[in-house]
């Protein structure tokens, strides 16, 4: 996405631009003929001079590449002013604070004289959204947690837990060689900081898949098999557990609790 901001424009640079321009001339054919080192020198206090004394005023910011981040944060994060010289605008203060939001990994700012900013925003991917307690974040690719509880995408895998930033990419590394398990898969839970359960999309009595706490790519691969050959997963249970390695044990619904002393 481009997100361009236009300020008035002052003529003028323009005309500065054109000055600077020929004294660039004079000073690169300088650097082309004999007296190299003096067009060297020369050309370095030309660019001194003639940033102080031109004034370059800022008329333009043009912002690629954000989605999630929000156009009147990353305004008011910029810092600048239209009008504002073009020398004193400091690309790496606008580069460390535009990387402090939290949907941003990383920005390139460039200075394109006389009169322009270009921002290129690189967004973080969410992969995952975390639940701790009564807190909702989304995860990058990195498994760290986003700190934005506003944006909250509802077609990610829900993962529960106070450790469970830490262990996320191997559980969704696992499941993506089980694309018939984990496109069902809704939530996944952490058990004592030890292992996952993981809950199925249409399970409406809590089926529930519980990992061993090791090597739960190989247990999630064997349910792969067997669900190709018997539906487990389309079966009435309320869980079906893969802790031991040699078997597969499901877990029938439990039956309603029937009322005692009902009065006759």
């Amino acid at each position: 996405m481009r997100l361009e901001f236009k300020l008035k424009r002052k003529d003028r640079n323009f005309g500065k631009l054109k000055i600077f321009l020929v004294l660039l001339g004079a000073v690169i054919a300088l650097y082309l003929s004999p007296l190299k080192q003096k067009g060297i020198d020369l050309s370095q206090k030309t660019w001194t001079i003639f940033s102080e004394k031109a004034h370059w005023n800022l008329t333009q910011v043009v912002v690629e590449g954000h989605k999630r981040t929000d156009k009147q944060t990353i305004i008011k994060t910029l810092g600048v002013e239209p009008g504002q010289s073009m020398d004193s605008i400091s690309l790496t203060t606008i580069r460390q604070n535009l990387l402090q939001l939290p949907w941003i990994k990383d920005v390139m700012v460039e200075r394109h004289l006389p009169d322009t900013l270009i921002i290129r925003i690189t967004e973080k991917t969410p992969i995952a959204l975390w639940q701790n307690k009564q807190n909702y974040f989304p995860l990058d690719e990195e498994g760290h947690p986003i700190l934005d509880d506003k944006l909250l995408p509802a077609d990610l895998i829900l993962v529960v837990g106070s450790d469970a930033p830490e262990n996320t990419l191997s559980l969704l590394a696992a499941l993506e060689k089980v694309p018939q398990v984990s496109k069902q898969v809704r939530s996944a839970v952490r058990v004592e900081k030890r292992r996952w359960n993981l809950h199925l999309m249409d399970a409406e009595a809590g089926v529930k898949i519980i990992l061993p706490e090791t090597e739960f790519e190989k247990a999630l691969k064997r349910l792969a098999y067997q669900n190709k050959k018997e539906d487990l997963l389309k079966k009435n249970i309320e869980a079906i557990d893969l802790r031991l390695s040699d078997r597969i044990i499901l877990h029938p619904p439990k039956r309603p609790t029937k009322n005692k002393g009902k009065k006759k």
